[in-house]
């Protein structure tokens, strides 16, 4: 909606712009009547169905948005400022951070790039400089949505998504709460399934520099996996989430969040 709003709101002013400069120098016959033609069009169909289409869609409810920032500010609020990592596209964590003035542990703002197939040696450079950075200064809080590219259904990433992140993230993590917020959101003409989000707290005993076996999760585990295209040794572990995970209540003030 951001992108399409301002693009109308222009549109149907270089619209009327051109429509009035039309009729103002008109060399024609044809032209103003043209012109004219323009703006009634305008002003009595195209901008009234487009005020009409905008105002069924459901831009008001953010309860991603609303439920994280609960959970955030039970975790801390200020405190988790420089100590919090989203890993997601547009579902909303990074609204809730910015609403709450909180600062990320590293620069990277979407995890589409560490995700999408097939990985470029680009994108497995952004997966080395991201591990290294959070290996360097693990956040307390990592938060991770189920919202993948744009375009793409909703859904978990398995462990063979990024093996040496998924082995990372289960030696220094332990999944704390999920959500999945219920009401549907409409923010086009299609209502959709809103995303959901996993919080995981850093262990207590967790040692960032020692992951695996000694080494720093970042350039170890990324060269082999940039050489393999894939970790297959970690991708056989168990999934942690999956005995971690429990049913959880969901919905907007929703508030009782704990180990799980």
């Amino acid at each position: 909606p951001y992108h399409r709003y301002p693009l109308e709101a222009f549109l149907l002013l270089a619209m009327g712009i051109d429509a009035a400069l039309a009729l103002r120098a008109a060399k024609w016959r044809w032209q103003p009547l043209a012109a004219a033609a323009l703006l009634i069009f305008t002003t009595l169909a195209l901008a009234p169905s487009w005020l009409i289409r905008a105002d069924h869609y459901d831009w008001r409810h953010d309860d991603f948005t609303q439920l994280l920032s609960a959970d955030l500010t039970a975790l801390g609020g200020p405190a988790l400022s420089g100590h919090v990592q989203c890993l997601d596209m547009t579902a909303g964590c990074l609204g809730a951070l910015y609403d709450l003035r909180l600062v990320q542990s590293t620069g990277f703002l979407y995890d589409c790039y560490f995700f999408h197939q097939p990985q470029t040696a680009v994108t497995y450079r952004l997966r080395e400089e991201f591990l290294e950075d959070v290996g360097h200064a693990p956040p307390q809080v990592l938060i991770e949505s189920d919202q993948n590219c744009l375009g793409e259904p909703l859904g978990w990433r398995g462990l063979d998504a990024w093996p040496a992140f998924s082995a990372w993230r289960a030696a220094n993590y332990s999944l704390y709460v999920e959500r999945q917020p219920t009401r549907m959101i409409r923010w086009w003409p299609i209502a959709e399934q809103p995303p959901g989000y996993r919080i995981y707290m850093r262990k207590m005993d967790a040692n960032p520099m020692s992951a695996n076996g000694g080494q720093t999760w970042g350039t170890q585990a990324i060269v082999q996996e940039a050489v393999t295209g894939a970790d297959k040794s970690t991708s056989a572990k168990t999934n942690p989430s999956r005995s971690t995970i429990s049913p959880l209540s969901t919905g907007i003030g929703s508030r009782n969040i704990g180990p799980a």
